[in-house]
């Protein structure tokens, strides 16, 4: 079976193959509790989980020269399995090359502090 494009699709459909011994392939659906149920027949064929989704990018960002680095971030997502680790990952790993535990939105005229949902508040 080749399956769709969505974790939430994936998830319930790759359950289906699994039981019948069906092989299941999903040319996108990275979210990492994919791969926690030792399933056999689930074959990933997306360049790479949603953790590392955002490598190649946050590699851009830490090669530039630092006076060029952004000094703020802001991370818009939405409650689904792929896009949370995808923006956990990349706020992690961008703020380690801006040395912040504090997440910044600039807004013109306003400076809006967001804290970082995994650090306690201050």
């Amino acid at each position: 079976m080749l399956g769709t494009f969505s974790s939430l699709l994936n998830y319930p459909a790759s359950a289906v193959a699994e039981k019948n011994g069906m092989t299941f392939v999903e040319p996108a659906g990275g979210a990492p509790n994919m791969f926690t149920r030792g399933f056999k027949h689930l074959f990933f064929a997306q360049p790479a989980t949603a953790p590392h989704q955002a490598d190649v990018f946050v590699d851009y960002l830490k090669a530039l020269p630092e006076a060029e680095r952004p000094k703020t971030a802001a991370y818009p997502t939405q409650d689904d399995p792929f896009a949370t680790p995808v923006i956990e990952s990349m706020q992690k790993q961008a703020r380690g090359a801006r040395g912040e535990d504090r997440l910044h939105l600039d807004l013109p005229g306003r400076h809006h502090e967001l804290p970082d949902h995994r650090q306690p508040a201050r």
